[in-house]
């Protein structure tokens, strides 16, 4: 067997090879030893900040770090309601995960229950019982989580990611542009560094360049375009510059219908 086949075996059957791939792509921002040592105190973090700033891939290397220091610590990633967490029989020791739990874009009526709960399983965090939860600070605000003990929230926010560090994630994902993308994007880095300020961001920027120009696009034209779509603010935006870019509108439009139509279906 290879070690790769070895590994794929582990993992299938819930193991760990001591190796993150959380981490292999992941650029730390400025506050990542005050995110990880606010972890390690309170055995616990609610990560929250607005929409673009690597959230979830910042609680996923928070969880890597752990079990790299903790190779007996299981990983356990939460899905649905409080319910879904109190009925957990894992043991040993363990970190749950626990992404968007009041939703992803708004507060969903289905997911107030964790405003209630949530105290009570932050309070019963320990070395052997940890949490790592994200959500987005508009999207906690319009839940009404007055109750949040605040030493549990650690904030990611823009500022966090200095040009270095996102000259570092510029780096890391220009390998995945074909050759001749390459070279155009060199050419503007400093300018991308400069304007892109989210990890989300520039992560937009890379997938309009992996399309290429349109048409006789000049390279002038068309990295200041991709930089301008990237801008882009929300997610809404960018789902509905792709869909109209793929000429993919008309199933969006029946799905829109559907959502609207049928009120217990949830937008999430």
């Amino acid at each position: 067997w290879t070690r790769q086949e070895i590994i794929g075996i582990v993992e299938a059957h819930g193991g760990y090879d001591g190796v993150s791939k959380d981490l292999s792509q992941f650029v730390q921002p400025a506050n990542w030893d005050d995110l990880l040592a606010q972890l390690k105190e309170r055995n616990a973090i609610v990560l929250t900040g607005p929409s673009g700033t690597g959230k979830t891939t910042a609680a996923k290397a928070l969880i890597a770090t752990l079990r790299e220091e903790n190779a007996g610590m299981t990983h356990v990633k939460i899905e649905g309601g409080p319910e879904r967490l109190r009925d957990d029989k894992t043991i040993g020791s363990v970190v749950f995960e626990i992404e968007d739990p009041w939703g992803r874009y708004r507060a969903e009526p289905g997911s107030l229950p964790w405003n209630d709960a949530l105290n009570e399983f932050l309070g019963s965090a320990s070395p052997d019982r940890m949490f790592v939860i994200t959500s987005r600070s508009d999207v906690i605000k319009s839940a009404n989580l007055t109750s949040l003990d605040q030493r549990f929230v650690g904030e990611l926010l823009a500022g966090h990611y200095r040009a270095s560090d996102r000259g570092r994630l510029f780096d890391l994902r220009l390998g995945g542009l074909p050759r001749s993308e390459q070279v155009s994007a060199l050419k503007y880095r400093s300018t991308v560094i400069k304007n892109l300020t989210l990890p989300l961001e520039l992560d937009r920027f890379f997938g309009a360049l992996g399309l290429g120009p349109d048409g006789d696009e000049s390279e002038a034209t068309y990295m200041n375009r991709c930089i301008d779509d990237a801008r882009k603010q929300s997610i809404e935006s960018a789902l509905v510059l792709a869909i109209n870019g793929q000429e993919i509108w008309e199933g969006a439009a029946v799905l829109w219908a559907l959502l609207k139509a049928r009120k217990k279906l949830t937008f999430n």
